[in-house]
């Protein structure tokens, strides 16, 4: 009961944190967070940041179901809202609702594509709360290798289970921050949260980078084999309260350089090879 009741309120919680996210230490981009660009063009100082659609909180986010990113404009309505960060109108969002619910796939697309903005905190953050579950199709229509800042990109978002996150598609060959990143992440079928298609070598500041991620399942485990520790230089409550019974790492993974309550509270001890 307290968990569905936290989960509930997770998205009014989001919003405040959105509001804050610009006084986190690895938030430093100029650019409004989470606006987007289409393929082709690019960021630079004194873009003028489109609408705050991408960033709305609330109930709105709470009940998409399905996210995916088209590289086509030709299906998007008259009514779509403008979702760039230049206010171009090149990358649009829209909603299409399914069935007697208020559940919705919510589409964003881009000629060409959509791109990640530098800082792209809290993209993914709250969705799915009140539609049970939702799952992220980027199906190469999203390119995230211009992202930095990865900052509770999925905070507080509930899937059914890790393979419909959309994760192996992230490009985060840029990434020097994914402290939050998965923070409060629900899944309610259990499994294996994988980062195996991540790219860490330059992150930083994993700080409360798996907090309170949990399952209602008792096979639910991270795999972290594939991910390097070499920049990492914070990493205070990296696990703290997370529900995986066990954490796969590899030889790029130097636990040594955790912090000392990195683990506090978590389902697993340690780490293992």
């Amino acid at each position: 009961m307290f968990m569905k009741r936290v989960r509930r309120l997770m998205p009014l919680l989001l919003v405040a944190a959105m509001l804050l996210c610009g006084l986190h230490a690895c938030a430093e981009v100029e650019l409004v967070p989470g606006m987007l660009m289409a393929a082709g063009e690019s960021f630079s100082e004194g873009t003028v940041p489109g609408s705050e659609a991408w960033r709305e909180g609330g109930q709105r986010r709470a009940t998409v179901s399905r996210i995916e990113f088209l590289d086509s404009l030709a299906d998007a309505p008259e009514d779509a809202w403008d979702m760039s960060a230049l206010g171009d109108r090149s990358v649009l969002g829209w909603r299409y609702y399914s069935g007697d619910n208020d559940y919705t796939v919510l589409y964003i697309a881009a000629e060409g594509g959509v791109k990640a903005n530098p800082d792209s905190s809290y993209l993914f953050a709250g969705y799915g709360v009140e539609a049970e579950a939702v799952s992220i199709s980027l199906d190469g229509s999203f390119d995230s290798s211009t992202a930095e800042n990865l900052t509770g990109m999925f905070q507080g978002a509930q899937f059914f289970a890790p393979d419909v996150m959309g994760i192996e598609q992230l490009d985060t060959s840029g990434a020097t921050c994914m402290a939050h990143m998965f923070e409060n992440c629900f899944f309610l079928s259990g499994g294996t949260l994988s980062l195996q298609g991540m790219d860490t070598s330059s992150v930083e500041d994993m700080s409360d980078m798996f907090r309170g991620c949990v399952s209602d399942r008792e096979d639910f485990a991270l795999d972290l084999s594939a991910v390097s520790t070499a920049a990492l230089k914070a990493s205070s409550g990296m696990f703290a309260d997370c529900g995986a019974a066990r954490i796969q790492v590899g030889p790029d993974f130097d636990a040594d350089k955790l912090d000392p309550n990195a683990f506090d509270g978590c389902r697993a001890d340690g780490v293992s090879r």
